[in-house]
């Protein structure tokens, strides 16, 4: 007997836009046959997505690494757990090294001499000129060192006459 049966088997294939970022990994729940009749975006099944480390959020699209954005201004970014640290550049102070430090806060200029940041630049610095009877660049300053008369203790007078009055 030759039966000629046409058999023929349709499939459905579900396709489902996912929205996940940053190489996020979409997890589709189990599909039922409503899910697969689907025609709208907005109706398709919920997905929910499995964000690589340093990624968060519903669609991995928050960036875990503190340093992503770049927030160091004048140096740079050291990531650690999430959180970052700057390392300023010379010059710069502050959480973002944005903030001018000032060159004469550590007292680069010989004692007494004037200390004057460059307007310019805000990270160099002028000395005044060095005290009377010195001589340098105001950083570096010489002069005559004066003598101290010191008379000796044991040539005092009052030294002379307890040694005298204790023999």
């Amino acid at each position: 007997m030759n039966d000629d049966v046409n058999i023929s088997v349709l499939k459905q294939v579900r396709v489902v836009l996912c929205g996940c970022r940053n190489e996020g990994v979409c997890v589709i729940p189990s599909a039922s046959q409503s899910d697969i009749d689907v025609i709208n975006q907005a109706d398709l099944p919920r997905f929910t997505c499995d964000c690589p480390p340093r990624f968060t959020g519903t669609l991995c699209e928050v960036s875990t690494d503190g340093c992503l954005s770049n927030p160091c201004v004048n140096g740079n970014c050291v990531e650690a757990n999430a959180e970052f640290s700057c390392q300023c550049h010379t010059g710069f102070i502050g959480a973002t090294c944005s903030t001018p430090s000032d060159p004469c806060a550590s007292r680069p200029c010989y004692p007494g001499v004037h200390c004057q940041v460059n307007v310019d630049s805000r990270t160099h610095y002028t000395c005044g000129e060095c005290p009377t009877g010195y001589e340098g660049n105001g950083v570096n300053c010489e002069g005559e060192e004066r003598a101290v008369n010191i008379t000796p203790l044991f040539q005092r007078p009052f030294f002379s006459f307890i040694l005298l009055t204790s023999c």
